[in-house]
């Protein structure tokens, strides 16, 4: 399994030494890749179409999916997607079925760094370990909540990144438990 999380820009701007030449870099790299995590602002560059602040429509959303579609992965996930209700989380197409996914979570304002890797790096290790695409969206999706909440509450420096490690007991558990049943 090819998993390529192009991490080179978020809040509608790229990286500090990152621009066009890194996207198209990461093109190629998607396109040799089963699944692809990029979060909105690298998926709106990688796609083709403009950034937009949130909130993130259907429409929007749909047309960044056909954009990395032609791309070829099998497996779209978009993080940091903002429905405008207050909520933020992920998206995801499973281009062989055509089948979409959303995990969605109540957004705590702010930035917190480290989510999307945390996120691709579960989301990455479920999928090898067999689950279906919405099981592991789901799972990937509840250690970063649990991440985030952690933080929140404890008032953890967001430069720090996330205290996933108070999440993974729990994460441990959903997952063994899933997996006990059947994936």
């Amino acid at each position: 399994l090819i998993v390529c999380d192009p991490a080179m820009a978020d809040n509608g701007s790229y990286y500090a030494g990152f621009g066009h030449d890194m996207r198209d870099t990461f093109r190629r790299l998607c396109a040799r890749a089963d699944v692809i995590t990029p979060n909105i602002t690298e998926a709106a560059l990688l796609s083709g179409e403009e950034y937009r602040p949130a909130p993130h429509s259907g429409e929007y959303i749909e047309r960044i999916f056909e954009g990395l579609s032609a791309l070829g992965p099998r497996i779209i996930a978009v993080t940091g997607v903002h429905t405008g209700a207050g909520e933020i989380g992920t998206v995801v197409l499973e281009r062989e079925s055509a089948r979409r996914y959303s995990a969605m979570r109540p957004e705590l304002g702010g930035v917190f760094y480290g989510t999307g890797d945390i996120f691709a790096s579960a989301f990455a290790a479920l999928l090898t370990r067999g689950a279906p695409v919405g099981t592991a969206l789901e799972l990937a999706s509840s250690l970063v909540a649990d991440s985030i909440e952690y933080t929140y509450r404890q008032g953890t420096p967001r430069r720090d990144g996330v205290a996933f490690e108070l999440a993974l007991p729990d994460y441990v558990r959903r997952v063994a438990e899933t997996f006990r049943h059947g994936g």
